[in-house]
């Protein structure tokens, strides 16, 4: 059996897509990354409509790579910012501040408070 046919197998034993058993085998792009990081600001930004004047804390759990990416794209840190890395089952704290502009645009700013830090 091909890997191709063990796909075409899988979806149809799963009532899956052959796109997305295709995905499950190939690596998340950098596209797909940026997306799924920018549906997660819009489902914090859409979830606290009217910001409150205290903090709000958010817990995610993530892969290092998933957070250093975040950090890269949309928190304007560089790889010199982050030396040591970030190692997985570490806790990094990030302060995101959230406010509207004068055209009502939701609009941040973040950066690392504490941390990267090993736990374990």
């Amino acid at each position: 059996m091909t890997r191709a046919d063990a796909q075409r197998l899988y979806a149809e034993e799963n009532d899956m897509s052959l796109e997305e058993v295709q995905k499950i085998d190939d690596y998340e792009s950098d596209a797909d990354i940026i997306e799924r990081q920018q549906q997660f600001l819009r489902l914090v930004t859409n979830s606290i409509p009217d910001m409150p004047e205290t903090d709000i804390n958010i817990l995610v759990v993530s892969h290092a790579s998933f957070i250093k990416r975040f950090l890269f794209k949309f928190c304007g840190l560089g790889r010199e910012d982050l030396a040591d890395g970030i190692p997985n089952c570490s806790v990094t704290v990030v302060s995101i501040e959230f406010w509207d502009d004068e055209n009502d645009n939701r609009q941040y700013n973040c950066e690392i408070v504490d941390g990267p830090r090993n736990r374990f």
